[in-house]
Parts: structure tokens; sequence; C-alpha cells
């Protein structure tokens, strides 16, 4: 900021909100618990197993459409367990999805073996990589979501 010329630069600002294009669909998903009035900490270790499952899947060939429907399923499988957990058994949100998250970790090392998974496929990369009007379609994708969830 003493350094106008360096700061205030669109460069810059492109570069802060593709480093943040993450943080705002995590904070979306969160926004539904929230207003509910309860916490999901399962985000986290849901966004690493779903990474790791995509990556996997497309690398062992199976395509980005079944990669994609897996990770839809294994998203729709852990919130129907959060919700029997919290609704129907009583536990409370905060530690219902406190120990599904780490479980869900657990599931992320087994899905990579711990390890880097090498060699994802192009049109998996290009899903991150794709620019639109300067900005990577990540970016639009979040926009798009806080008008569909505003």
């Amino acid at each position: 900021m003493m350094l106008p010329d360096t700061f205030a630069t669109v460069g810059n600002v492109k570069a802060m909100i593709n480093s943040q294009a993450i943080i705002l669909l995590l904070a979306l998903a969160l926004t539904l618990p929230l207003r509910s009035g309860d916490f999901d900490l399962s985000i986290a270790g849901l966004m690493t197993a779903c990474g790791a499952l995509a990556a996997q899947l497309t690398v062992d060939g199976r395509g980005l459409a079944a990669a994609l429907l897996a990770v839809v399923a294994l998203s729709l499988g852990v919130g129907f367990i959060n919700g029997l957990l919290i609704v129907k058994v009583g536990i409370d949100s905060f530690i219902a999805t406190l120990g599904m998250s780490t479980a869900l970790v657990g599931v992320a090392y087994a899905i990579t073996n711990s390890s880097i998974i090498p060699n994802i496929p192009p049109e998996v990369l290009a899903l991150a990589r794709t620019d639109l009007i300067g900005f990577p379609s990540v970016v639009w994708f979040g926009w798009v979501l806080v008008v569909a969830l505003w």
C-alpha cells in the first residue's frame, strides 16, 4: 500500500480474486448450515476427498463425467450421513461433522496412497485453468453460486 504503483493494479486485483475463488466456494458451502444454526466442519475434508477421488478416477481413465458423478454421489452421501447423525441420532453438528471431516481426510489418504496423483488429464486441469474474460472459470462458477444462493 506504500507503493501505489505496484499494489493498486489490475493484475494485483485479479491475483487476489483468483487466489480466493476456492475460499469463496467453501464459504458458500458453509452458508446453508450456518443459516439453520448448525456447523459443518466436514466441508474441508469433503473437498479433499472429492478432489482425490476425481483425480484418481480421471487418471485411471474413467473420464471426467464419471469422476464428476462420483464426486456428487460422495457429497450427497456425506450430507445424508451428516444429516442422519445430527437429526436422527442427536449428535451435535460440531462433533458429527468434525468426525466426518477426519474420516474423509482418511479416505483421501487411502485413495491417493498418501502421495501426489501424477498425470492428471488435460481436460481436468482445464476446469481450473480456462479463463473467461480474464478470470479462471472457478471464479465465475463461484459468483454464479453466489447469485443462486442469494
